[in-house]
């Protein structure tokens, strides 16, 4: 009996083993098959392939196409299609391989452009195409830098730049020459295309509309101010102004308006006064623009001194024409005479 009790529990223990073990093999056999079920995932596409599907930048930071530019059209897993120097005819039109129409390239961005091919491609070709449109070289909206630079010209660039990054490539502001204004001119390039980027239509003219934008120098060169620039702005580091101050003082000269300038500090700079001059009417002759007529101020340099008065602020070509006391310099000469004609006598008196 103890033998067949003892028989009956290892089979027991073997069957319960048995079915145990049976149980997770066919978990695994279970979970095999639904990881072969599963879809395969594509191959990782390189980092710079875009999708068909990706959003274009807003419209700030787009670039549209322009007649003048290369592109480069890439096709993934497909270098019978892909074309690495494409030029548009002079409709803004290119043609691509396996697809039997021309494409209007002109006015549209990157991801506009390689969206349309993708749909062509798939239409007739390709099951999922993945295509990527660079533009190569961007000819039509070159960057302007003129005026008070060290290295004036258009510049080329394939990314966004800002203000200060575009001032470094023309070798920053001529010292001696900049003033203290720096204008930005939006007026768009030879790209071909309206300025509200009207992609049916590339015969459009760009909008005669030019925006203009100021800005401190000194703020740009610290950093407060720093926009990012548009393909075809023109950028204008203007040139010192001037004052100029004549008459009676030590040096006449011209005077550069890099900072405020007033009256009193314009004439120290000449040098000052000399003792002849009529402090009384000094007159500043400001220029007129061109609907308004020429202006003559007249200051008592007395009254500035005593602060009855507050001292004017010269402008842009502004002349100080600082007079002579014609009776105050009949006496001095008269003096000079004496005083030379009395030394002189008394030199032969023995």
């Amino acid at each position: 009996m103890k033998a067949i009790k003892s028989l009956s529990v290892v089979c027991f223990l073997f069957i319960f083993i048995f079915s145990f073990s049976t149980r997770i093999s066919a978990q695994e056999i279970i979970k095999k098959q639904e990881t072969t079920n599963e879809q395969p995932k594509p191959d990782k596409l390189p980092a710079e392939t875009l999708n068909s599907n990706v959003i274009s930048k807003s419209g700030e930071e787009r670039y549209r196409i322009g007649l003048q530019d290369i592109l480069e059209v890439s096709v993934y897993r497909h270098p019978e299609l892909s074309q690495p120097n494409i030029r548009m005819d002079e409709t803004g039109r290119i043609n691509l391989p396996r697809i039997d129409t021309s494409i209007l390239a002109v006015c549209k961005t990157e991801n506009e452009l390689q969206t349309e091919i993708a749909n062509l491609y798939r239409q007739s070709y390709l099951r999922e195409p993945y295509v990527r449109v660079f533009v190569k070289e961007q000819n039509s909206r070159p960057l302007s830098v003129i005026g008070a630079v060290l290295k004036p010209g258009q510049f080329f660039t394939n990314r966004r730049l800002t203000l200060i990054e575009l001032l470094t490539f023309a070798g920053g502001q001529d010292v001696a020459r900049a003033g203290t204004k720096i204008q930005i001119v939006s007026a768009g390039g030879i790209s071909g295309c309206s300025a509200d980027s009207n992609t049916e239509n590339p015969e459009t003219k760009e909008s005669e509309i030019m925006a203009f934008t100021s800005y401190k120098l000194d703020d740009v060169l610290r950093g407060k101010v720093n926009p990012v620039m548009k393909p075809g702005d023109i950028v204008i580091i203007a040139e010192v102004e001037q004052a100029y101050v004549t008459g009676n003082v030590v040096r006449p000269t011209a005077i550069n308006l890099k900072q405020t300038l007033t009256l009193t500090q314009a004439i120290a700079a000449a040098g000052g006064t000399l003792p002849s001059t009529k402090k009384s009417v000094v007159r500043i002759v400001r220029q007129g623009g061109e609907n308004a007529a020429k202006q003559e101020l007249i200051f008592n340099l007395n009254d500035i001194k005593d602060r009855k008065i507050p001292d004017p602020q010269l402008l842009a070509n502004d002349i100080v024409e600082v007079p002579t006391d014609k009776l105050k310099s009949f006496t001095e000469s008269l003096i000079r005479a004496a005083t030379g004609s009395v030394g002189t006598l008394f030199y032969r008196i023995p």
